[in-house]
């Protein structure tokens, strides 16, 4: 998966197995404390939208709109604005995130999943070591960005190339602990097989621990391969 140009505060590329729960971040990381206290609700229809290969921001036009920029990297130079992800995850993955699977090449981030052999902490809050048959990387940024009465909205954009592949699982989230009572916004999600799709869900609740928000998932069929090159 490819990156470049990006305000956002979590991205990363997964190796998914067969199932699927929704991840703990932060000081909580037992998957197995999280609540859906909501009822279910019927599903999102899916939508159709055009595809736009290559597409250029306007950025003059935005910030003339009364938009502020706070935070971007190109990345041109290195990783330091971004914590990088030392260990296993959630969600039934298969995958260790590590450093080196992070390159950045031209401008562009490139987060590379290898098939190889490694062990390594179970998570970064669990030390326990296990044993992992594929790599990966993960990014979560160090600046954070709320909404307040001063800031009531908040824009975040990325241009995102997806990797290719069955089991690859790119994504590019915003978050906050203690999870999910700052919220949770999957702003994409996509199964390497389906290149013409990806979806969107988005948590929350007043205690942590417990997601008040079902039936929040949100399927997108778009007009070009998001395989094929970058999409805003």
């Amino acid at each position: 998966m490819q990156l470049k140009t990006s305000l956002f505060v979590l991205i990363v590329l997964l190796l998914s197995s067969c199932y699927r729960s929704k991840e703990l971040p932060g000081d909580f990381p037992d998957q197995s404390r999280i609540i859906n206290a909501a009822k279910p609700a019927p599903p999102t229809p899916p939508v159709t939208v055009p595809g736009v290969c290559n597409y250029g921001i306007d950025e003059a036009a935005i910030l003339s709109s009364g938009w502020t920029k706070v935070f971007e990297d190109e990345f041109a130079s290195d990783l330091s604005k971004w914590n990088i992800w030392n260990g296993g995850a959630f969600n039934n993955e298969l995958q260790f995130y590590q450093g080196a699977n992070l390159t950045l090449v031209n401008g562009h981030l490139e987060i590379t999943a290898r098939k190889e052999t490694v062990t390594g902490p179970t998570t970064p809050f669990d030390a326990t070591p296990k044993t992992f048959n594929y790599t990966s990387g993960r990014i979560e940024c160090k600046s954070n960005v709320s909404v307040s009465a001063a800031t009531p909205r908040v824009r975040m954009m990325a241009r995102i190339k997806q990797a290719s592949g069955y089991g690859m699982w790119p994504a590019f989230w915003s978050y906050g602990d203690p999870w999910p009572t700052q919220g949770e916004i999957d702003i994409l999600e996509a199964r390497g097989q389906e290149d013409y799709k990806y979806q969107t869900n988005y948590f929350y609740g007043r205690t942590a621990g417990r997601n008040l928000v079902r039936g929040a998932e949100g399927y997108i069929n778009t007009g070009t391969s998001l395989q094929s090159c970058y999409h805003v």
